[in-house]
């Protein structure tokens, strides 16, 4: 609206209805008053502007006044307020949307590391091929070189005790067949003999101590034992019922899996009537529960059962060293074997328990220490140490801070390859007998500390006085000469 003094000359078409005279403010010209008013209880907001406007023959003085009722603009601050929030609610699920997918692109090569670890467990490969970025490299290099030394290891531990087994059956095989083994006690003296050497052959080759176990598939193993089982006990016509599932396994070596059930399931054939039963359930843990409709065992006779030579029955077969031999290989595989009478077919029950859950969790420990371990070395190879030719003090100073870093990460490689081959030559001691291999590679390690110390001093000399000048020179040449040392370690034995 426009007034003249108090008079209206123009008002604008929402202003028609307006029944009301607006407070007259008198401004200094040019000047502008902004407040909040109330006209028949109703609140506005009221903007005045006095100008004054001139022609040829006379000054007039106007007042601009525009209103807005308070409602009206509350309404549309809340408006303004609402889209704000729509638009950052938007931009924020934009955002946390960009960023998951960078970082799932991201960890992408960690998924086909862990893939490939896992196709290793399962033993569908033997080592990890896949093409990762640098980063990665390192840890690749050191998986593949843990499980080529572990397979190495393995091989030549069955390949000692393969021959230590023919050597130790072949004098057995010519007493058994010498005089003495005519005498009763004799011959069966030189069965337990035979059984005890047997037994303790394959509790040393167990598949346990293996880094990385295998998964060994249940079912297959349970059907070719209840096969044999079928056949050796068919006078019995022994009924058994199975339950277990394709997708159960076990995790370690399928020979050992065999040793288990194979003397569960033949003494629970041996005590049985007429049932045996095999019930397997996997879920944080294997449990395999083997039972029979025999006479049980006694509850103060359970636990003499696990000792080698021991035995409850009456067979004329074996020595007593089956269950020692079950209760040998759930230990070293950390598991539980529990002894029990069955609710349901009122005989022995036997139960074995392996809680794979722990060692997961404990595996993927070991692999975030990995990552971690990877991500600071990462960050010390990509310090990058230079020096310009005509550099300040305090530049060099810095230069020399990146060089011990770099120094000390050159040393704790050269300190594990060192352990490495400490241990190779250990295992070759104990294999060959020869104690001269070690001590010289011992004695080399030590000169070689002496050699770079000595080494690095004359050039640390030739840059004297200018020490800083000499200190950088000393440890450039101290980390040449470890590196150095370390490709030399690298070469196989």
């Amino acid at each position: 609206m426009i007034y003249r003094d108090d008079m209206p000359i123009w008002h604008s078409e929402s202003a028609v209805n307006v029944n009301f005279v607006p407070q007259y403010i008198e401004p200094k010209a040019g000047a502008a008053d902004f407040r909040r008013v109330v006209y028949n209880n109703t609140t506005y907001w009221q903007l005045s502007l006095t100008v004054i406007l001139n022609n040829i023959d006379q000054s007039e003085q106007a007042r601009f006044i525009l209103l807005k009722r308070n409602d009206a603009l509350l309404r549309l601050m809340d408006g303004f307020k609402q889209t704000l929030v729509d638009w950052m609610f938007i931009m924020g699920i934009a955002i946390a949307g960009l960023m998951a997918i960078g970082f799932i692109w991201s960890a992408r090569p960690l998924q086909r590391l862990d893939k490939e670890i896992k196709a290793i467990e399962s033993g569908d490969i033997q080592e990890i091929k896949g093409l990762y970025p640098v980063e990665l490299q390192t840890i690749k290099a050191d998986l593949n070189l843990l499980l080529e030394s572990q397979q190495r290891q393995k091989e030549r531990y069955r390949a000692s005790l393969s021959d230590l087994a023919h050597a130790l059956k072949t004098p057995l095989a010519v007493l058994k067949s010498s005089p003495l083994a005519n005498d009763a006690d004799a011959q069966e003296q030189l069965d337990r003999i035979n059984v005890m050497i047997e037994h303790q052959l394959k509790r040393a080759a167990t598949g346990a101590s293996d880094t990385w176990k295998k998964q060994t598939p249940i079912k297959p193993v349970i059907d070719s034992i209840l096969s044999a089982m079928s056949k050796v006990y068919r006078d019995k016509d022994i009924i058994f019922n199975c339950q277990v599932s394709d997708k159960d396994y076990f995790l370690g070596d399928k020979t050992d899996l065999m040793e288990l059930l194979g003397n569960l399931i033949d003494n629970a054939c041996k005590a049985c009537r007429s049932q045996v039963s095999i019930n397997v359930s996997q879920a944080r843990t294997l449990s395999i529960s083997i039972c029979d409709d025999g006479p049980g065992i006694k509850p103060d006779k359970r636990e003499s059962l696990l000792q080698r030579g021991t035995r409850l029955d009456t067979y004329e077969s074996g020595h007593g060293v089956g269950m020692a031999i079950v209760s040998d290989l759930v230990k070293s595989y950390h598991g539980l074997l529990t002894i029990s009478q069955s609710q349901r077919l009122g005989g022995a029950e036997f139960i074995l328990e392996f809680n794979y859950h722990e060692k997961n969790n404990y595996i993927l420990c070991f692999s975030l220490s990995l990552l971690l371990l990877w991500a600071q070395q990462s960050m010390a190879a990509e310090q990058q140490c230079t020096l310009q030719s005509n550099a300040l003090p305090e530049q060099i100073k810095d230069y020399t801070q990146c060089l011990d870093a770099k120094l000390n990460k050159v040393q704790q490689q050269q300190d594990s390859w060192i352990q490495k081959r400490t241990f190779e030559l250990v295992e070759l001691e104990s294999e060959t007998g020869n104690t001269i291999i070690l001590s010289l590679f011992k004695q080399s390690i030590n000169a070689k500390d002496k050699y770079i110390q000595k080494s690095c001093q004359w050039r640390y000399m030739l840059k004297q006085p200018n020490s800083l000048e000499a200190v950088v020179t000393y440890k450039e040449c101290e980390i040449a000469m470890i590196k150095q040392f370390i490709q030399q370690l690298k070469t196989g034995l």
